[in-house]
């Protein structure tokens, strides 16, 4: 009725309601990246269109695997026996693509660089760095 505030949005024209979506994150997006979903926003005063809703991206650290740009670092432990003979193989904590054939002799910081292994950045794809560690005792 003319006069009358509306009791659901008290006069201001808006009310707040909930609603899923479902958002495609990009491969390789990286903390702090942006995602704009426009035209998913608030209203806009007297009518106006929709608003964009941004969402900030936080990526998950992990502890075996650290990020830096497209490329991905993590370590191994071997013993002294595979570091002096080498050793064939995958690690199961490498990508399928990441079959290692580590026949050289390692050891303590050497780094196996795996290409084609790491994040997916728009049309370059990031390399997997291994760090070999040494230990006497068998793992």
């Amino acid at each position: 009725m003319p006069g009358q505030t509306c009791k659901v949005c008290n006069g201001g024209g808006v009310t707040n309601r909930q609603k899923t979506i479902n958002v495609k994150i990009p491969a390789g997006i990286d903390n702090g990246g942006v995602i704009r979903l426009r035209g998913l926003g608030y209203p806009g005063r007297n009518n106006g269109p929709k608003g964009d809703l941004t969402i900030k991206v936080r990526v998950m650290e992990n502890q075996q695997f650290k990020r830096e740009g497209s490329d991905i670092h993590t370590a191994v432990e071997i013993t002294f026996p595979q570091g002096g003979l080498g050793r064939k193989g995958s690690d199961q904590d490498v990508d399928q693509k990441g079959h290692a054939d580590d026949s050289a002799r390692h050891t303590t910081g050497t780094v196996l660089r795996l290409k084609g292994v790491g994040i997916v950045v728009g049309d370059k794809t990031g390399d997997l760095l291994v760090t070999i560690t040494l230990h006497s005792q068998p793992i």
